[in-house]
């Protein structure tokens, strides 16, 4: 399964096995994102903190998955997934409407 350049190829037995390792941690890296800037801007109570916590939950998600995907490409040698890549990102968009339904419960 290695190979050098970009790939949205999907081979092998172990891909849903890694897309859901990537999916988990799409929603570990949006959660983080989302309490990160929750914890920094809990003081502002409006409408905007929760468009900007939701925001921010996709943001990190989005960043790691195409940070990993840069590292696959670059030190390991292997290839750029946009497969993996946008299980990572739904992952970020799980835990960006985790984070919406917080929203609501919590009223904020």
């Amino acid at each position: 399964m290695e190979s050098n350049g970009i790939s949205g190829r999907v081979e092998g037995s172990m891909i849903a096995r890694d897309k859901k390792v990537h999916f988990l941690a799409g929603a570990l890296a949006g959660f983080a994102g989302g309490a990160i800037s929750y914890t920094l801007l809990r003081n502002k109570i409006d409408d905007s903190l929760a468009v900007t916590v939701i925001a921010s939950a996709f943001a990190l998600a989005l960043i790691a998955g195409f940070v990993k995907e840069l590292y696959d490409l670059f030190i390991k040698e292997t290839e750029f997934s946009f497969m993996d890549l946008l299980a990572t990102s739904v992952g970020g968009v799980a835990a960006s409407l985790l984070w919406f339904g917080c929203s609501f419960l919590r009223g904020f």
